[in-house]
């Protein structure tokens, strides 16, 4: 967690620290879980981090949406409708 001696590390530091890191590894767990970004096979240019953004994008907007179940809500907008709903853009009538 850190290469300072005892001495120097405070216990309010170290438990900050760790909070910081929890609460990233909880993006990174919905990420891995919810959009299964770890079985992804992208590898080409930009693409890894585009999709990792486009994911963000997506769990902020269930997020907001009030979805606090995210994987439920990934599932509830599978539909291309839907997702439009979600983000109050009005369809297009074909």
């Amino acid at each position: 967690m850190t290469d300072l001696p005892a001495h120097k590390a405070r216990p309010a530091e170290l438990a900050d620290c760790l909070r910081r890191h929890w609460s990233i590894e909880a993006v990174h767990h919905i990420r891995d879980v919810t959009w299964r970004e770890d079985a992804r096979r992208a590898r080409i240019g930009a693409l890894p981090v585009v999709l990792g953004c486009l994911a963000d994008i997506a769990r902020q907007a269930l997020a907001a949406a009030g979805w606090a179940n995210l994987a439920s809500g990934r599932r509830a907008h599978t539909d291309p409708d839907k997702a439009l709903q979600l983000h109050r853009i009005p369809q297009i009538s074909t």
